[in-house]
């Protein structure tokens, strides 16, 4: 059985996380939007080409779980980093040519939001995606 001081700073730091995040959630609600938006419009431009099935299918698994609102949006934000780094070392490289301003404006967005979380594990992840624009 935990001392009852633990328990205290455990419900402290609970408490002081969804705090947190609630206000990361509302200060970034429109840029959120902004890039879900992004990411279904190049979901649909490469849904349109049969030679991108592959990148198709992976970036349409990348939008429906990130506009999934089930998870807090610094899990949401932290599980994109990590797709939108896995997407860029396996999409084609006709894909990059085709799309590189659309997939430049979603990395963008996403270092952007995470500038403005100011979130040590969002940051090492924008600099990690941003590193792959022109690789």
């Amino acid at each position: 059985m935990k001392p009852k001081a633990e328990d205290n700073i455990s419900g402290f730091l609970d408490g002081y996380k969804a705090r947190n995040i609630a206000i990361l959630e509302d200060t970034l609600v429109y840029d959120i939007k902004d890039l879900e938006k992004l990411l279904f419009l190049l979901t649909e431009l490469a849904k349109e080409n049969q030679d991108f099935r592959h990148e198709f299918e992976t970036i349409s698994d990348i939008y429906n779980h990130f506009k999934n609102n089930s998870f807090d949006i610094l899990s949401r934000l932290i599980e994109l980093g990590g797709d939108l780094n896995n997407f860029l070392d396996i999409i084609k490289d006709n894909f990059k040519g085709k799309y590189s301003n659309r997939i430049e404006d979603i990395i963008f967005k996403y270092i952007e939001i995470c500038e403005k979380s100011k979130n040590q594990e969002l940051l090492k992840r924008a600099i990690k995606v941003a590193s792959k624009i022109n690789s």
